[in-house]
C-alpha cells in the first residue's frame, strides 16, 4: 500500500518540479508528461487497494458503513480536484506539492495499520478491541470470551425524525 501511494506522491512531485523547469525547454515537457503518467498509474492502483483493504479493518457488522464512508471521502477529494487548476495558475508547482504531501502522509499513517494476512478478522467491536490489545489477533477462544450479548448486535441504528 505504501509503495503505490509513494508512486503517486513521487510522480506528482516530479511533475510539479518538471513543470516549473518546462518554461522554454521541450525536454522538460516530456519529463512532465512521463511523471504525470507515472502518478496516474499509482492513483489507479490506490483506488483498488483502498477499496479492497478498507473492509478488512472493520468488524463485519460495520464493514459496509466503513466502505461507504471511505467512498464518501474519495468523492470529496474528487470534488476538490478541479481546484488544482486554480492553484496552478498561482504557482505551477503547488498542486503537485499538495497532492505529494497528502500521499506522503498516507504512506506514514498506513504503517500503523495492522497486517491482516493469515489472521482471522474480527466480527464485532469487542473482538476488534481484543484484536488490538493482543497484537492484532483474534482467536476462537477470544470470540468465546466475548459475552454473547455484546457479540450479537453492535449495529448502530439511526432514526430520522420528521421536522416538527
Amino acid at each position: 500500500m505504501q509503495v503505490v501511494f509513494g508512486v503517486v506522491g513521487s510522480g506528482v512531485l516530479m511533475a510539479g518540479f518538471f513543470k516549473k523547469l518546462e518554461e522554454g525547454n521541450s525536454v522538460f515537457a516530456i519529463f512532465t508528461l512521463l511523471a504525470s503518467l507515472f502518478a496516474m498509474c499509482g492513483a489507479s492502483g490506490c483506488f483498488g487497494i483502498v477499496f479492497s483493504f478498507t473492509p478488512e479493518m472493520f468488524p463485519t457488522n460495520l464493514r459496509s458503513q466503513a466502505v461507504g464512508l471511505s467512498s464518501l471521502m474519495s468523492r470529496f477529494g474528487g470534488m476538490l480536484g478541479p481546484f488544482a487548476g486554480v492553484l496552478a495558475k498561482q504557482a505551477v508547482w503547488a498542486p503537485g506539492l499538495v497532492i505529494g504531501i497528502c500521499a506522503g502522509i498516507v504512506c506514514l499513517v498506513a504503517v500503523a495499520l495492522p497486517e491482516t494476512s493469515t489472521r482471522e478478522l474480527p466480527q464485532t467491536i469487542p473482538e476488534l478491541q481484543a484484536w488490538f490489545k493482543q497484537k492484532n489477533r483474534v482467536s476462537k477462544s477470544d470470540r468465546q470470551r466475548v459475552p454473547k450479548s455484546d457479540r450479537q448486535e453492535d449495529i448502530i441504528h439511526v432514526e430520522i425524525l420528521p421536522k416538527t
